[in-house]
């Protein structure tokens, strides 16, 4: 029943484990990439269309 959530949070703890610092400058670095190409999407699309 809770496979896949066993199977996330014994990898994420493993990940953890192993590098903590490391592992969640990455995690912050990703989320903040993942924020702009959000943000940068909308105002890239109409552009590309019109050109």
């Amino acid at each position: 029943m809770y496979g896949n959530d066993g199977d996330l949070s014994s990898f994420d703890k493993s990940l953890s484990a192993s590098s903590k610092q490391p592992n969640l400058q990455i995690k912050g670095r990703l989320k903040t990439e993942l924020q702009y190409a959000v943000f940068r999407r909308p105002f890239v699309l109409p552009s590309s269309k019109q050109g």
